[in-house]
């Protein structure tokens, strides 16, 4: 799984965001990628970041 490797390898940022403030937890979280948000939190994701919109 690409996600997982490039947690594991410290490819990217786990709480990078987008232009409009998300995240890759917000992404996962609205597709319903429950292994993804899984693998997001136990690898440092930020559970309290919130969008530009307060979301």
């Amino acid at each position: 799984e690409v996600v997982l490797y490039c947690l594991e390898n410290k490819v990217c940022d786990v709480n990078h965001r987008d232009n409009a403030g998300y995240c890759a937890l917000h992404e996962a979280c609205s597709r319903g990628w429950l292994s993804i948000v899984q693998h997001l939190l136990e690898h440092g994701a930020d559970i309290n970041c919130s969008a530009q919109d307060g979301t």
